[in-house]
């Protein structure tokens, strides 16, 4: 449970690639079991991913154009992200749309000089 203001990562409820050579990695993190007012700034690995445009792709700074982050803060009719069931058929067979559950749905498309690291671990503040 989340009361008040904190950083914070969750659960990785789902992982799985897609694309040619598994181009893209599709990670859905569960932040709290509840509704939250909002889901602040991502960050990966304590880095500030920066600004997000309208389609939640980040726009400027290192992960510019190679991730995008969807945030969905837990509401009773949450719908499924569309994005999510889009590029990936077996969650949209599988899953519900986690509903009264606050989530971000993250898509990272692979490049070594950006994710040198390896698969980040996002969380929000």
């Amino acid at each position: 449970m989340i009361y008040g203001t904190t950083q914070a990562s969750g659960v990785l409820v789902y992982a799985c690639s897609s694309g040619d050579n598994h181009k893209y990695l599709h990670l859905v993190v569960a932040l709290a079991g509840h509704r939250v007012k909002t889901i602040g700034d991502a960050i990966f690995n304590d880095e500030s991913v920066g600004a997000l445009d309208a389609a939640g792709m980040v726009s400027a700074g290192r992960f510019a154009g190679k991730a995008r982050i969807k945030k969905h803060m837990g509401s009773v009719d949450q719908v499924p992200d569309a994005d999510l069931n889009a590029e990936s058929p077996a969650w949209a067979a599988k899953y519900r749309p986690l509903r009264g559950i606050a989530y971000v749905y993250v898509r990272l498309e692979w490049d070594s000089n950006v994710f040198m690291t390896g698969i980040p671990s996002p969380g929000s503040g």
